[in-house]
């Protein structure tokens, strides 16, 4: 049920002596041995010239009030955080926005943040609806928390004031059925074509691997895939890895069975099987103190004894 315009007046004195009351008490704490001393309660009455039963009554419906006041209201908050939480999800759905991760509690409980703020700062003698003055407070509460923590890269709040304007841009010239380009938006903002590209480069979202695919599938294996599972890999899966170990060896036995050292230095050297780097002539030339043409010389002669059937019978498996 809504407040009365006199129940608000009235829990806004109630709420403002309360505040009075806080910010008097924390003038006379006092700092002792490093540590802060709160005032005892007779202290504390005496300096706001009432009794000690009095000074708690006034704590007590201070607070009461407040929780009054909050209450409510909470209705407000909740509307509030349902429009910009489908704001933020339409805008996002069609590529023109900056995304979220928050959920609608997490906005209700920024939202609530902002009018218990607002219901310290109510000045009913202003004329004002509570309502309409906590409206302010609730809303920049809940664009600040979506602003600070709705993405998992943080843009600073000038970044998110700009990519609003950008958005803007963009919605005035599709109204007026022209192209927004970088050029045309940069233009008429008034900003660098590079912080335009820059801008809304950061507005893109962050993606989970883990991110379940949408859809469901016949086969119950295919319902639990995420988005890393489509992802191509230029790793060697474990059973390329055996294979390709197999392969080293058995290619060891062969060489050292049938190539001299040089024509082994050789090929290790220029197919990389020592380290997976494969040398230039030059480079085996040098290393090994040859000429680049005794170096083709003896690497084609090893080839030719490893392609001999009695010799390479071992890596035919393999091919």
């Amino acid at each position: 049920r809504g407040l009365t315009k006199e129940q608000e007046a009235r829990y806004s004195f109630q709420i403002r002596t309360l505040r009075a009351a806080l910010a008097l008490r924390e003038q006379l704490v006092t700092l002792r041995d490093g540590m802060h001393v709160h005032p005892k309660h007779q202290e504390w009455a005496a300096a706001c010239g009432v009794s000690v039963i009095v000074l708690r009554q006034v704590l007590d419906e201070g607070q009461q009030a407040r929780a009054a006041l909050v209450a409510a209201n909470l209705g407000l908050v909740t509307a509030l955080a349902k429009r910009q939480l489908s704001t933020l999800q339409t805008a996002t759905e069609a590529g023109r926005g900056v995304g979220t991760i928050l959920t609608l509690q997490d906005l209700i409980q920024e939202g609530t943040l902002g009018l218990m703020k607002a219901a310290e700062r109510f000045e009913p003698e202003r004329g004002w609806r509570f309502s309409t003055y906590a409206t302010w407070w609730v809303r920049q509460r809940i664009l600040k928390s979506v602003s600070d923590s709705s993405r998992t890269i943080r843009l600073p709040a000038h970044v998110h004031g700009t990519l609003q304007r950008i958005q803007k841009a963009k919605a005035w010239f599709r109204a007026h059925g022209e192209e927004a380009t970088l050029s045309s938006l940069a233009q008429y903002l008034e900003l660098p074509v590079e912080k335009v590209r820059l801008y809304t480069d950061s507005s893109r979202n962050v993606m989970s691997l883990e991110t379940p695919l949408k859809g469901r599938s016949a086969f119950k294996d295919e319902n639990t895939r995420t988005l890393g599972d489509t992802l191509a890999s230029d790793e060697k899966t474990p059973e390329e890895n055996v294979e390709a170990q197999a392969l080293r060896l058995d290619l060891e036995h062969v060489m050292i069975k049938v190539l001299t050292d040089v024509e082994q230095n050789v090929l290790r050297r220029r197919f990389g099987l020592e380290d997976g780097t494969s040398w230039s002539l030059e480079e085996t030339a040098k290393q090994l103190g040859m000429s680049r043409d005794r170096i083709r010389l003896v690497e084609a002669r090893a080839l030719n004894k490893l392609r001999r059937p009695q010799q390479n019978y071992k890596l035919r498996s393999y091919m």
